[in-house]
């Protein structure tokens, strides 16, 4: 599995150019992927004008992890357990009311403590698309920010999957 590598830099390399100075820091791409031999950071002394395509490496490692002991399976189980839907009707395709405020609950608690992305949460929810994920994450922000007593609840399931 190889990771994408920005497209100015991709032209670059294919043409055996210089790559122009970019406007914003270096953009990383995951899984350390290593486009020449050396490079991690720019020396103080850099001036504006394009760096040889041989002297970029470009490495990321991904944000560290927020809680490492969380899992999906430990939030789905600390959902269930607070709002008293079971797993198996929070990943099916059942879209009553209760049912998907649970499944948003867990999808807003997994994005805020793993560093899954949305396609894998949605994966892990029923094969969902990461939309409904982000829907999921927006909504329980909104909710949160709207309802003291819901963000109280939501904080407490928070609270127990730590523990």
């Amino acid at each position: 599995m190889s990771a994408a590598i920005h497209p100015a830099l991709r032209r670059a390399i294919i043409a055996s150019k210089s790559i122009p100075k970019p406007t914003a820091p270096v953009v990383v791409q995951p899984m350390a992927v290593v486009i020449a031999p050396v490079i991690t950071t720019l020396p103080p002394s850099y001036e504006p004008g394009p760096t040889p395509a041989s002297a970029v490496r470009v490495k990321w490692y991904g944000p560290p992890e927020p809680y490492p002991h969380v899992s999906m399976e430990k939030i789905k189980v600390a959902v269930s357990a607070a709002t008293k839907i079971s797993i198996f009707d929070m990943v099916s395709e059942r879209k009553s009311d209760p049912i998907a405020l649970a499944r948003q609950i867990a999808m807003y608690l997994a994005r805020m403590m793993t560093s899954r992305s949305l396609p894998s949460i949605g994966r892990a929810f029923g094969d969902r698309d990461h939309t409904t994920a982000r829907h999921s994450v927006l909504k329980i922000e909104r909710l949160v920010a709207a309802d003291p007593a819901f963000a109280a609840r939501v904080k407490a399931i928070q609270e127990s999957i730590h523990a």
